[in-house]
């Protein structure tokens, strides 16, 4: 068996592949750090999740249109992290942490229907409800 070295993807390997491996690894890297149940690193996700589609969501101007994108991405890929955390801890999150994943090449409008139902669970976990 092979060691895979960090930045090292096996010849062959898909961008989305690439992708799964990159969120494989970030949920067990963060899967040691404890502390925030699943539920409350879901809850910081889903709340750079609204903050980034607030940006969207308020356009001021073709000329700032650009930089509104760009601070709305910036904003989604906080998410990542604390999503991914979530998944580790439970599978409940997954769906949520493999769409935040998808950013970094899918365009976000094309992601906003999935993060708002991954985001818009009512009930005790108090997440940001998200509207269309």
């Amino acid at each position: 068996m092979k060691l895979i070295l960090a930045g090292s993807v096996p010849p062959g390997v898909s961008r989305r592949g690439r992708g799964t491996l990159y969120l494989a690894a970030m949920a067990a890297a963060l899967s040691g750090c404890g502390g925030a149940s699943a539920r409350t690193e879901a809850h910081i996700a889903c709340r750079h999740v609204a903050a980034s589609l607030a940006t969207l969501r308020h356009p001021t101007g073709a000329a700032q249109s650009s930089e509104q994108r760009s601070r709305a991405l910036v904003e989604l890929r906080q998410a990542l992290p604390p999503a991914a955390q979530a998944a580790a801890q439970s599978p409940r999150y997954g769906p949520l942490a493999t769409t935040l994943s998808e950013s970094n090449r899918v365009p976000e409008q094309r992601l906003i229907h999935a993060l708002r139902a991954e985001c818009s669970n009512p009930g005790p976990t108090q997440f940001p409800t998200l509207k269309p």
